[in-house]
């Protein structure tokens, strides 16, 4: 199995913090579960690919660049200051000219999947499908359809009790009539 690097830069509070990510899997044959290795500085993460991120990734149709990242990012900062909110309260957000999704860690559905619910799991999922929408150039409206087609999906294939999926729907419907 072929091995994948990715370089990003991650921004603490105190100083940006260069990030390796190695997304790799077990040889084949083995009953090792793939991993995902984070090495910040000389401090490393390990933890399984199951986790959030990626449980929410393997969902969608295609699968985007992402960067988790903190409140406290000069990117989560700035995306806050466009839209008038303070950073703690920026979910998630794309860039003008670039591919990536930014994800904030310290929000929900983020910190909620985490707990491996898996209805938060399927939120974090169609968040992230709704900032790939803008960065294929759609407006917000736009991005909110193919957010709800998408948990509209996981409703009719049972990854969600269809009481609370339909609850979510209706949640997601009423944003866009306030408009």
């Amino acid at each position: 199995m072929s091995s994948r690097f990715r370089f990003a830069q991650v921004s603490s509070a105190f100083r940006a913090i260069p990030l390796l990510a190695f997304v790799g899997g077990a040889r084949a044959g083995s009953k090792q579960a793939p991993l995902t290795i984070l090495t910040l500085l000389a401090c490393t993460v390990v933890a399984p690919a199951g986790d959030q991120l990626d449980a929410a990734l393997r969902l969608l149709p295609e699968r985007p660049e992402v960067i988790v990242l903190d409140s406290s990012d000069p990117r989560a900062v700035a995306a806050a200051a466009v839209w008038g909110k303070r950073p703690e309260q920026v979910r998630a957000f794309s860039l003008t000219g670039q591919r990536m999704v930014y994800v904030n860690r310290s929000v929900d559905p983020y910190r909620c999947a985490a707990q491996k619910n898996q209805t938060c799991v399927l939120l974090l999922a169609a968040l992230i499908w709704h900032e790939v929408a803008h960065v294929d150039g759609e407006d917000e409206e736009r991005a909110q359809l193919r957010e709800e087609t998408l948990f509209r999906q996981f409703v009719t294939e049972h990854r969600i009790e269809f009481a609370a999926g339909q609850a979510v729907l209706r949640v997601m419907a009423a944003r866009r009539a306030v408009r």
